[in-house]
């Protein structure tokens, strides 16, 4: 297993912008180390997709959740 950033490091200032604190830890998960390595660059660019356009707080959660479920992980936070 391997820890992932729910909310990829990356977009950082995104989420300062709409009060979300990337470093709490229920913003972070296990994955398989395996299909970590192999889904994190398109899991990044579908961020940097999202982001074309400023978001809430509540819509970035709601993407997150999304993503989580595509990839196949849990998140550890509530709703906003």
């Amino acid at each position: 297993m391997e820890a992932h950033h729910v909310l990829p490091q990356e977009f950082a200032q995104d989420f300062v912008k709409a009060g979300i604190n990337i470093y709490d830890p229920v913003f972070g998960s296990w994955v398989d180390a395996t299909a970590h390595r192999g889904w994190s660059y398109a899991y990044n660019a579908k961020w940097k997709e999202f982001f074309k356009s400023e978001r809430t707080k509540e819509e970035i959660l709601n993407f997150a959740r999304r993503l989580s479920k595509e990839y196949g992980f849990d998140v550890h936070f509530g709703n906003p």
